[in-house]
């Protein structure tokens, strides 16, 4: 069984199976956010949307090619 690692939710459910995943940080920010809204039922699961998106700094103050996505 896989079991995506949440000790705050799943407890001692871990123990039981065999494989544990490691959610990155879209689908933990997702899941962290909706999580008390779902868990006392205020939300319709089949309503949700969850849209990602990301950037890069540049680290820096120069614009760098490497970084340009163009």
């Amino acid at each position: 069984m896989l079991f995506m690692e949440f000790p705050n939710f799943t407890g001692k459910k871990i123990k039981k199976t065999t494989i544990v995943a490691n959610p990155g940080c879209y689908p933990t920010s997702i899941i962290l956010g909706l999580a008390p809204a779902l868990t006392k039922k205020l939300l319709d699961v089949s309503t949700i949307i969850a849209d990602s998106a990301s950037g890069v700094s540049g680290a820096g103050r120069e614009p760098q090619t490497g970084s340009a996505f163009l």
